[in-house]
Order: C-alpha cells, then structure tokens, then sequence
C-alpha cells in the first residue's frame, strides 16, 4: 500500500522513461509505475545468480524492454525466460576512456602497495567473493615462487563475504605466501594501481559483462583470465 502511495505521487511528475537500474528491488519497485516506457536492466547470469521463481516471468513481462550489459546474459536471460525474447536486447556498457587514463596519470600513495624492484606485479580487482576464486591465489603464488619468479599480488575490492576471506587467508598461511598477497580494499581510483602493474588477472567462475577488462586496456594493462561465458 505505502509503495503504491509514492509511486502515485512519483507519476504525478511525469517522466520519458523510467528504468529499473538492477535486478531484485529496483525491479519490484518499478513494476508498479502504469508507465508504457519502463525498462528493466539486468546485470548478472540470471540463471546462475536468481532461483527460478515462476512469478519472475509476470513481473518482467511488465516492462516494454528488457536490457542485458552482453549478448552473454541476454541469452542466459532468454535460457530462463523464453516467452520473454521479445522484450530483450544486449547494450554494452561505455566507458569514460579520456576520464579513466586521467585517473591512471595521478600519484599512488598507498603503503600497502608495496612492489620492489624485480618484482612481478599482479592486480586482481573486485569483491571478495566465491565467484572470483582468489582463494586460488596462495597456491598460485606458491607455483610461481618454486619456478624462481619473484611475485606479488595485489587484491583491490572490498570483503563480500568473510567466509570466503577467511579461507583465502587460511590458504595464504597453508602456502606461506603471507609476504606475497596483499588486500588493498576497496578503492575510488584503481586505475592509477594499473600504471605499476604488470598484469591483471581474473580467476572468476562466472563474469556477466567485465568492464574491468576493458579499463585495463585503455591503460595498457595485459590481462590473464579464466574462461566464462561473457
């Protein structure tokens, strides 16, 4: 009753368009305009991330368009909601390349980023989380550092999940790589972390639409990844 009372009062202003921005609340909430022009955005695998609920197909199909940030999760979306076809369509993200390489140029000061001459420097950015495996890391470490390669590996992205966290630092102390990988935290500009690295890498099970790769690119930065759908 509450949400139908403000997005009553929200229409009374009048709008081109309104667009569900992500999947879960956004969506439930925009259901409820009578606008013709509603898009909702999905920004994930849909079959791998939501649980099958068949009251999905009704909420969705509230919406003129449906928009996927990849042909990789258009077709998840269309695996899962057929009837829906129709409705969507992949829009890639843009990137800001002028902004981004001007972020890339600014001073690091950062003293946990600590790369010694000779190092090899390896950056892996986003949430610590199942998905991104970097509870792979202190093996990989270990495998690198018995072949001679003098490394070190840099997480930047905030905790996600403490379970997940915990058991990275349990394989950290089982490989003894403690002096090898370290976790920067989430960061406003992690660009400028690309300008002193010499590789990024991505370990993830599953990615929708990974716009960090292409913002490695713009600055220059090799990329090694796992293989995923997108």
């Amino acid at each position: 009753y509450l949400i139908k009372n403000v997005v009553k009062e929200l229409e009374k202003r009048g709008y081109d368009c309104i667009v569900a921005f992500a999947e879960g609340v956004p969506t439930q909430f925009v259901q409820y305009f009578s606008h013709k022009n509603k898009i909702a955005w999905i920004h994930c695998n849909y079959v791998i991330a939501h649980p099958y609920r068949e009251s999905d197909v009704y909420l969705y199909d509230k919406f003129k368009n449906i928009v996927c940030v990849s042909k990789y999760t258009a077709d998840c979306f269309m695996t899962r909601f057929p009837m829906l076809r129709g409705k969507v369509k992949s829009i890639y993200n843009i990137l800001d390349y002028e902004r981004i390489s001007n972020l890339s140029s600014l001073p690091l000061d950062d003293s946990l980023y600590q790369s010694n001459k000779g190092d090899f420097n390896i950056i892996s950015v986003g949430r610590i989380a199942t998905v991104k495996r970097y509870r792979e890391i202190p093996r990989i470490i270990k495998l690198l550092l018995n072949e001679g390669i003098n490394i070190k590996w840099f997480v930047i992205g905030p905790i996600w999940d403490q379970d997940e966290y915990n058991l990275i630092q349990q394989n950290i102390n089982q490989y003894s790589v403690s002096d090898s990988v370290f976790f920067l935290g989430g960061k406003e500009n992690p660009y400028t972390y690309f300008r002193h690295a010499d590789l990024l890498v991505c370990l993830s099970e599953s990615e929708a639409c990974p716009m960090i790769f292409n913002e490695a690119k713009i600055v220059g930065l090799p990329i090694v990844s796992s293989d995923f759908g997108s």
